[in-house]
């Protein structure tokens, strides 16, 4: 970049747009000549990200004081060039196939879903690495915690699998209902109401049969 690209009315802070709907404001550290509809690339946590700049609404070039509090604001990396164009347009078929690709499996497995939309990444590598580093973290978790230990032991204490031991109703459920089968009891866990004034009287828990937890 030479000095010619750098003025001082170069906005500071502008609101950019991303693919769909999302938006967000990002610094022009540079002070590159950009201008309303432009495509810019914009430094982001997994990498970086093509947005334009202004789309759809006017240019109001803003400071930092004027963005919402809590919103992030991510730095202009520099200005679209032929070859960032071209990865976003591959990616907009490769979205396209994604989209029709899962809409077809939703439909054949009648999934109670709707598809809203898929996404590629500009930068698919660094979101890449982002997301090992996050599934890294998981997994110090995981050990640091003793989650996985823990999960075991709770299912040998329920007797559900490992992977139903967080539903704790089913948890509680096993555990009371397998004990009351034993006292020779009958308790129903949905619409208890209704039903036990439909069951005989000598089904119901007396005071002395009533399990205490």
């Amino acid at each position: 970049m030479t000095g010619s690209d750098v003025g001082p009315d170069c906005p500071e802070v502008v609101e950019v747009r991303y693919k769909g709907y999302r938006h967000g404001f990002c610094e022009n550290p540079r002070r590159l000549p950009i201008t309303p509809g432009m495509a810019v690339v914009v430094g982001v946590d997994a990498g970086c990200d093509l947005a334009r700049v202004g789309l759809g609404g006017s240019f109001v070039p803003v400071s930092k004081e004027d963005v919402p509090e809590g919103m992030e604001i991510h730095p202009i990396l520099r200005i679209a060039t032929e070859a960032d164009l071209k990865i976003e347009r591959r990616n907009a078929v490769r979205e396209r196939k994604a989209l029709r690709t899962c809409n077809e499996l939703v439909a054949r497995h009648c999934l109670p879903m709707k598809l809203l939309g898929a996404e590629y990444r500009h930068d698919r590598g660094r979101l890449v690495e982002y997301n090992l580093r996050d599934a890294q973290l998981a997994l110090r978790i995981l050990r640091r915690l003793k989650l996985v230990e823990l999960a075991v032991e709770r299912s040998r204490l329920t007797g559900l699998p490992p992977d139903r031991v967080a539903a704790s109703i089913a948890s509680f459920d096993f555990l009371y209902l397998t004990e009351l089968r034993r006292r020779g009891i009958a308790a129903p866990t949905v619409e208890s109401n209704r039903l036990f004034a439909e069951l005989p009287e000598s089904w119901l828990p007396t005071q002395e049969s009533q399990l205490v937890l």
